[in-house]
C-alpha cells in the first residue's frame, strides 16, 4: 500500500455474513448438482450417490476456494458481494494465512467435541467489535475489507 492510498475500508458484518451463505449456497448446489448427474447417469437412487457426490464437492470447492483467496484474497461468495481478505494494513495475505490460519486451523478446532460449537460461537460474536474482526482473522493477522 502506498502512502497516497486511502485506507481500505472494513467489511460490514452483513456483507460478510452474505458472502458466508452464498458460499453455503454454492456449496449445497454443487453437491446436488454432482449427485444429479450421478442419478441421471447411473440407475441409483439419490441416497446411494449422496456420500461420493459430496466428498467431490467438499474438494472440488476447497481447491477452488484455496485458489481464490490466494490469488484474489476473496472466495466466490466475497467476490460476489465486493469484499476481500488482506492484511490489517491492506497488503496481500500469504496462502498460509489465508488458507491455512482463517479456515483449515478453525475447521479443526470445530471439530472438537463440545469445545466446537463454543468455538464457532465466540469466534463470530469477536466481529462485533470495533474492528469487525473474528478470532480466525486475529490468528491468522488478516482483515476483511470492501473492494
Amino acid at each position: 500500500m502506498d502512502l497516497l492510498s486511502p485506507p481500505p475500508q472494513a467489511a460490514s458484518r452483513d456483507s460478510r455474513a452474505a458472502a458466508l451463505f452464498l458460499d453455503l449456497a454454492l456449496r449445497s448446489l454443487s453437491f446436488f448438482a454432482i449427485a444429479g448427474i450421478g442419478i441421471g447417469f447411473e440407475n441409483v437412487t439419490f441416497v446411494e450417490w449422496a456420500p461420493l457426490s459430496l466428498m467431490v464437492s467438499m474438494v472440488v470447492l476447497a481447491f477452488v476456494d484455496a485458489l481464490l483467496l490466494t490469488w484474489r484474497g476473496q472466495t466466490l461468495g466475497k467476490r460476489i458481494v465486493g469484499i476481500y481478505i488482506a492484511r490489517p494494513d491492506g497488503s496481500r495475505a500469504s496462502f498460509q494465512r489465508v488458507v491455512l490460519m482463517r479456515s483449515v486451523l478453525p475447521g479443526v478446532v470445530m471439530l472438537l467435541p463440545y469445545f466446537g460449537l463454543f468455538w464457532l460461537f465466540l469466534d463470530h460474536l469477536w466481529a462485533f467489535g470495533s474492528e469487525r474482526r473474528t478470532v480466525h482473522d486475529r490468528l491468522a493477522d488478516t482483515a476483511v475489507f470492501v473492494r
